[in-house]
C-alpha cells in the first residue's frame, strides 16, 4: 500500500471503520488490520486505479478477495459455530501450501517478489 500511496496519497485518506473505531489506511501502518480491512481497501476505486497496468492488478483485484474470503468463512464458522472438522483443515491446509490447487502463499510469495521489483 505505501508503493500505491506514492503514486496516489489520496489512497492514505481511504476511511474504514472496525468495531466502532475509525481509521484511515494511513493506520494500518501501526494498526493491524482484520480481512475484511484488506478486502475492502483493494476494493476502493483509488486502490483499483493505482493497480492499473500493474501486474499486482489481478492478483489484488480476482485472487486476493477470494481467498480472504474463504478464510473468513472458515474463521468465521469456527469461532461462532462449531471447531472445524478434519476435512475443512485439510481443506484450508491445502489452499495454503497448494495441494492439488494453486498455492495461496506461492501466489502471496510470488506477488511479493512482483511488488519489490516495482
Amino acid at each position: 500500500l505505501k508503493k500505491l500511496a506514492d503514486k496516489n496519497p489520496a489512497i492514505l485518506k481511504i476511511a474504514y471503520e472496525v468495531q466502532g473505531t475509525k481509521f484511515t489506511v494511513a493506520d494500518i501502518f501501526n494498526n493491524k488490520p482484520n480481512l475484511g480491512t484488506c478486502k475492502f481497501i483493494f476494493k476502493n476505486y483509488l486502490v483499483q486505479d493505482a493497480l492499473e497496468g500493474n501486474v499486482l492488478q489481478a492478483y489484488a483485484t480476482k485472487t486476493l478477495p477470494k481467498v480472504i474470503t474463504s478464510l473468513q468463512d472458515l474463521r468465521n464458522e469456527t469461532v461462532h459455530a462449531k471447531a472445524p472438522s478434519h476435512a475443512d483443515v485439510t481443506k484450508l491446509r491445502a489452499k495454503i501450501i497448494g495441494v492439488g490447487e494453486g498455492s495461496v502463499l506461492a501466489k502471496l510469495v510470488k506477488a511479493r517478489v512482483e511488488a519489490n521489483k516495482i
